[in-house]
């Protein structure tokens, strides 16, 4: 195996952006629509409403 040498250069704080926290990464789905999407996905559900 290869020898890794270390030094301090390599190991930086990782710096945050405020900014960046507080954003929304996919788009927002409405109550109902998530709520009708995942029934769909739920097969024994499907059944049960027939």
């Amino acid at each position: 195996m290869s020898s890794l040498e270390f030094n301090k250069d390599m190991f930086k704080p990782a710096t945050t952006d405020q900014r960046n926290l507080e954003k929304i990464r996919r788009p927002s789905i409405k109550y109902w629509a998530d709520v009708w999407r995942r029934f769909k996905q739920n097969k024994l559900a499907m059944v049960g409403l027939s």
